[in-house]
């Protein structure tokens, strides 16, 4: 039996303190907006994502931030911003620890010979709030479907399908980035009951059938000819 891989950091601490590193953008994430304000913060995964975003609120801010501002989630080194993932409470504790499994047992010697440091003492998880600019002007100003915005808005909808375990073809999936990532500043995600998202979907499954019909056909036909080799001496 193979052996299971063993974190090098080992579990992830739920009941102690983590520190944690909050940004503050102003802008949409669809717009892969840079800098920001950094704040460091220190937080308990079994106290959950409310009492998190309680403590961001805390952050002074002018303007505050929105009551149902949203927190992202960055779950890997090398993630870009366009594949930050907006937390929830059903998945605040897998990302957390699906970031935690990533540390590798060369960052942990190496705070273990520069500090003489833990892993939980060393690793600073990152959080991002984007905050809408000039949202009162901005209310009914379509943006432009820029790659950027349509790969953020992307990995927006496949985030909501997976947390809803719902699935999205590739031609609805595109119609609603473009729709998505057109909207102003500080929208939320549209899933409009429409004509144009309902012959999307439909298109979708026609796709699927045929595809579907496609592959029955291949292996009906690979059963019934089979290939002979012939030697021309």
């Amino acid at each position: 039996m193979p052996s299971v891989p063993i974190n090098a950091a080992g579990d992830l601490p739920l009941n102690d303190d983590l520190a944690c590193v909050l940004t503050i953008k102003k802008g949409s994430i669809r717009d892969n907006p840079r800098g920001g304000t950094s704040k460091t913060l220190s937080f308990r995964v079994s106290e959950g994502l409310a009492v998190l975003k309680a403590k961001i609120q805390e952050t002074p801010l002018q303007p505050p931030l929105l009551e149902d501002f949203e927190v992202f989630f960055r779950r890997t080194k090398t993630s870009v911003q366009a594949s930050y993932v907006p937390l929830s409470s059903d998945n605040f504790t897998d990302q957390l620890k699906h970031r935690w499994s990533k540390i590798t047992q060369r960052e942990v010697d190496e705070w273990q010979q520069d500090a003489g440091k833990t892993p939980q003492e060393s690793n600073v998880f990152e959080f991002f709030v984007y905050q809408p600019r000039n949202r009162r002007g901005n209310t009914q100003q379509l943006q432009r479907a820029t790659a950027s915005r349509m790969a953020s808005a992307r990995n927006q909808i496949l985030a909501h399908h997976q947390r809803n375990n719902t699935q999205v073809g590739p031609i609805q999936l595109e119609h609603l980035a473009t729709l998505n990532a057109r909207l102003p500043d500080g929208s939320d995600l549209a899933f409009p009951n429409d004509a144009s998202n309902r012959q999307a979907e439909a298109l979708d499954r026609s796709l699927e059938e045929f595809n579907a019909e496609e592959a029955d056909a291949v292996a009906r036909r690979n059963a019934t000819y089979k290939p002979i080799l012939i030697r021309i001496i």
